[in-house]
């Protein structure tokens, strides 16, 4: 799918080279005269970013989401946008985010946007030296709060803030190949409903610490409805008259009151706030999958499950667009005696499939534990596969093994998974292993994980047909395969385990089985798995099988005979 002309190439990487801190956000503004707009025409906007972005044409949203890549393989977006233009004079603008370092779900690569305007293909304005840029002042730029490491930063943001005077964008060198986003892109639905589900007043003793362990550690008093005078007839979100929270006292008693939303359900999506309030202040908001604390636990080893934002006196209507959030429980701390909420949440981030049931029986529990089934699949997929939409929405061979396997029979969808492959193959290493999440980088990976990325291929190709895509993506099958076949002990037929620093021999969470210390800097003593050895088997097979299905009967047969050997050594041990 690599399309070696897109408008881009006629546009330049820009962004402020003076803003070189990682974390970083900045605002980007392209102002163009249209004198007419054919109804007959088709306008489109091309778009790619490092890190994240989110656009605007005459203040209306566009669109937001980068696909996570790599610089060999820069995916860009395609907007129709004819709705959105008029006649005389237009502006685009690009709110963009740099993360600055890799992590389990980014490859760092240098800061930069890009973009065409066009008509027909014909490019009408594009990112160049006549772009205006700015800070994101709002944003707090650099050492801010991790959510966890997969995840990287969280966010503070600061309502009050003016945003600098604009100065022309610098133009920067960004090498890239561009490829059309491969997959469809997400449905960002309305507002979630939610109900408050528990509120009062709280004392916040740690002012100076990190805002997840503000929120954890505070303390709680739960006061009900009418001695907050909720005066509405309900506590459902959105609420068109808004709920209005106050409570009296010296000021020096407490530190604001705190609220607790259930979305219902485990939700995955942009945070969205809408709240009233009197003065400036100060907003924290946690989010978590249970209240087994009794309250949402945003602090776990060093994580913050939180974020926070400055309001201003009046309404305030906030969505962070930038980075999702998992949860079904969202927890305020507001920094007032009293204010009134409109709404607080997300708005949901869906990956379009069909929905058609395949399995239905008499048995209402069954029927429940597909439609779980169903909804925990949705979940776990946006951009790629993930291995939960709460601390790390990573990309995991094994994870996502399963999860093609599952999405097969229950979406009957093939070009999802194609681009999670895709993903995970263009991250082989010198060692002829793969990443241990793709695209990002990590300092360990799990070797068993690189093994059964050979089978979820296999199993692609048999569910999905596509000899053609199995045919580009069959040398780094091939290399980790061989790789492995490369380091099968002579005496014993059978392959050690990794044991240099930075390979985790993980195969599942369970004493014996979960490969011990991650990060260590230290060698093992040679040893011998039975998972290791099985999965790699699996794997040989699978690439045989893969063989066999494009007619390559030579090497079908080269590799099925290794793995026949290896299952005699294995069985022998």
């Amino acid at each position: 799918g690599r399309n070696l002309a897109p408008p881009l190439i006629c546009a330049q990487w820009l962004w402020d080279r003076e803003i070189t801190e990682i974390n970083s956000y900045l605002v980007f503004k392209k102002e163009f005269t249209l004198s007419q707009i054919n109804p007959e025409s088709k306008y489109t906007l091309y778009i790619s970013a490092d890190s994240q972005y989110e656009v605007f044409i005459n203040g209306n949203f566009i669109g937001t989401g980068q696909y996570p890549d790599y610089e060999c393989y820069k995916v860009y977006d395609i907007y129709n946008i004819g709705d959105m233009l008029r006649i005389g004079e237009n502006c685009l603008s690009v709110n963009a985010y740099w993360q600055g370092e890799s992590s389990s779900v980014y490859r760092k690569a240098p800061a930069g946007v890009i973009f065409a305007l066009c008509e027909n293909d014909v490019v009408f304005a594009s990112s160049d030296q006549t772009t205006l840029c700015t800070v994101y002042r709002n944003y707090k730029s650099g050492d801010v709060a991790k959510i966890s490491p997969q995840l990287s930063f969280s966010f503070e943001y600061d309502a009050r803030e003016d945003l600098p005077p604009f100065k022309p964008a610098d133009v920067v060198d960004k090498k890239v190949d561009f490829y059309p986003r491969p997959i469809k892109r997400l449905e960002i639905q309305p507002e979630k409903p939610a109900s408050v589900i528990s509120q009062g007043i709280f004392i916040d003793p740690n002012p100076s610490a990190l805002i997840g362990q503000r929120m954890q550690y505070a303390y709680m008093s739960y006061q009900d409805y009418s001695f907050l005078n909720m005066n509405n007839c309900g506590a459902e979100l959105p609420s068109p008259g808004g709920l209005a929270f106050s409570y009296q006292s010296d000021a020096a008693t407490f530190s604001g009151i705190y609220v607790v939303v259930d979305l219902g359900e485990n939700s995955a999506g942009f945070l969205a706030l809408d709240i009233d309030l009197p003065e400036d202040c100060l907003v924290l908001a946690g989010f978590g999958e249970h209240l087994e604390d009794l309250r949402v636990r945003s602090f776990v080893g060093g994580r913050n499950f939180c974020a926070s934002y400055y309001g201003k006196k009046g309404r305030n209507r906030f969505i962070h667009r930038f980075k999702r959030i998992g949860l079904r429980y969202l927890q305020l701390f507001v920094y007032s005696h009293s204010f009134t909420l409109y709404y607080a949440g997300i708005c949901p981030t869906v990956y379009p499939v069909s929905e058609t049931p395949l399995f239905a029986c008499d048995d209402s529990l069954h029927n429940k534990i597909y439609e779980v089934c169903i909804k925990t699949l949705h979940l776990c997929m946006h951009e790629h596969y993930e291995d939960c939409p709460w601390r790390e929405q990573a990309l995991y061979a094994m994870d996502s093994r399963n999860q093609m396997l599952c999405g097969y029979y229950a979406f009957g969808e093939y070009d999802f998974p194609k681009a999670s492959l895709r993903l995970m193959a263009l991250s082989i290493r010198d060692d002829d292993l793969l990443e241990l999440c793709s695209p990002g980088e990590v300092s360990v990976t799990i070797p068993s994980f690189s093994a059964v990325f050979v089978t979820a291929l296999y199993e692609y190709l048999l569910h999905s047909g596509d000899c053609v895509f199995t045919r580009e993506v069959l040398p780094v099958a091939r290399r980790i395969v061989d790789g492995f076949i490369r380091r099968i002990d002579p005496g014993c037929g059978l392959v050690p385990c990794y044991t240099e620093a930075g390979y985790w021999n993980f195969y599942e969470w369970q004493q014996g089985l979960d490969g011990g210390a991650i990060f260590r800097d230290y060698p093992l003593p040679v040893s011998y798995d039975a998972p290791l050895n099985a999965f790699v088997s699996m794997a040989i097979q699978s690439l045989s099988s893969i063989f066999a299905v494009l007619q390559e009967s030579s090497s079908a047969k080269y590799y099925g005979e290794i793995a026949q050997r290896l299952n005699q050594c294995m069985d022998k041990a």
